[in-house]
């Protein structure tokens, strides 16, 4: 992590665990640390510890599901900071109650945020080129048959799976079941791929479309696709705690 001295880094989820021990890291290599979190009294404990070992930090309540909030974080950073060389999209979110008491509004942030991140700070750093550039990559469908394969191989595994089991005599699910979740009612499998190609719109958007090519540009891609698939599983680990079949993998 050599040559952060004079960047810029806005850590979120800043005010204490991986996102504080993320931001002190950053800030012992030289980076302005922009923290960003709703704790302010912790927020503020963080920055104090900084600037205790010679670091910059400069704290920011931030809350992550209001618009006008992030307009403000990114405006102090640029106003205090600089421009953005690095992101950690540390923060999280999860609804705490049963699935079936549930709307549709409370998932907006999880299923868009990180696409909404993604957007956001590379208007800010790239301007209209690397928007251009992110859509570009979103819509490309041109690309050599091994990354098809690639893209199709869990419909390749499903298939395994199910002949596996006919194989050991257990029985086949029936094409509803794909379309059952827990908590709510059944939606079908025209559903689930519905659900399935917006939600990899919403995510993917900042995992791969984002974040993944920032992190080659200083990790190898096998490195990178590993430190995407930990903060993935961050990211979705609420919905096993929430949504029973996602525990027991079977039809609820």
């Amino acid at each position: 992590m050599a040559g952060l001295a004079g960047r810029v880094a806005v850590v979120t989820g800043a005010s204490a665990g991986i996102g504080a021990g993320l931001a002190e890291m950053l800030a012992a290599e030289g980076a302005t640390v922009v923290l960003a979190a709703r704790r302010e009294t912790e927020l503020a404990g963080v920055a104090d510890g900084i600037r205790q070992r010679g670091g910059v930090a400069i704290p920011v309540v931030t809350d992550l599901t209001s618009d006008e909030s992030m307009a403000r974080l990114l405006a102090t950073a640029r106003a205090e900071a600089g421009p953005v060389d690095v992101l950690v999209n540390n923060a999280g979110y999860a609804v705490w109650k049963p699935l079936e008491e549930t709307a549709s509004a409370d998932w907006d942030p999880a299923l868009l945020g990180p696409a909404v991140a993604a957007v956001l700070v590379t208007a800010w750093t790239m301007g209209r080129p690397g928007i251009h550039d992110l859509l570009a990559r979103m819509a490309r469908w041109r690309v050599p048959p091994r990354w098809w394969l690639a893209a199709l191989s869990p419909a390749a595994f499903l298939g395994l799976a199910l002949i596996a089991m006919a194989a050991a005599g257990k029985p086949l699910p029936g094409v509803a079941d794909f379309g059952r979740f827990s908590g709510i009612p059944a939606i079908g499998l025209a559903g689930v791929l519905l659900l399935i190609t917006v939600g990899a719109l919403g995510e993917e958007t900042g995992w791969r479309g984002y974040a993944l090519p920032q992190l080659q540009r200083r990790f190898s891609p096998l490195t990178s696709s590993l430190i995407i698939a930990v903060l993935w599983f961050g990211w979705h680990l609420p919905q096993f705690f929430v949504i029973a079949t996602y525990r027991d993998s079977s039809p609820a």
